[in-house]
């Protein structure tokens, strides 16, 4: 066996190595990776319905009473009717936080009933963090068919041919060349280089 076919099966065997090498990817998809991303949603809500608390009936204070003097003249059954009539009375309590509404029922000198209700004014606001899975590509081999030219100026050996250049997943590449007028193959291997900023 002669050394330029030595030469030209130990290049097809390194082309054969490296278009393996590419193949043998995740299924033949470029094997997405699922990553969760977080939506973080912000709701501002306000209190519209109004809370009504059972207030009992108040009770007379022993020993609160004032004696009034009567006029000489009265009208009994104005007074009387006065006396048995039924007043609603409404009081309104707010600020910029709660408004309170406090609603007396009067009859016979007596609270005969009382409702309170209040509304909270201020925004509720409540956050909510949303996981939403994301399929993100992982890195993938590329292969790159090309074509390449030159001469030696010293011996005028002129050369052209085709080449493969193979990109593997860590940004390594590997090139298979192989030049058509001088019969010969070539094999290259980069490496990227990290620089500190």
């Amino acid at each position: 066996m002669s050394n330029q076919t030595k030469i030209t099966i130990i290049g097809w065997a390194g082309f054969a190595i490296m278009l393996v090498l590419f193949l043998q990817r995740c299924g033949t998809g470029n094997c997405p990776e699922v990553k969760n991303t977080s939506d973080t949603i912000s709701i501002t809500t306000y209190d519209t319905i109004p809370k009504n608390i059972p207030v009992p009936k108040p009770f007379p204070v022993p020993g609160a009473t004032v004696i009034v003097e009567l006029p000489a003249h009265v009208d009994t059954a104005a007074i009387l009717q006065k006396y048995f009539n039924i007043n609603y009375y409404k009081q309104v309590i707010a600020d910029t936080n709660l408004r309170a509404v406090i609603c007396d029922s009067v009859s016979q000198n007596s609270i005969i009933n009382r409702t309170f209700t209040y509304q909270w004014l201020k925004p509720i606001t409540s956050t909510t963090i949303i996981n939403k899975p994301v399929e993100v590509p992982k890195k993938r081999m590329a292969l790159y068919p090309g074509i390449f030219a030159g001469a030696n100026t010293i011996g005028n050996n002129a050369g052209c041919g085709v080449s493969i250049l193979l990109q593997t997943k860590k940004n390594t590449l590997y090139d298979v060349r192989y030049d058509l007028i001088q019969k010969r193959i070539e094999l290259g291997a980069y490496f990227k280089l990290k620089f500190k900023k």
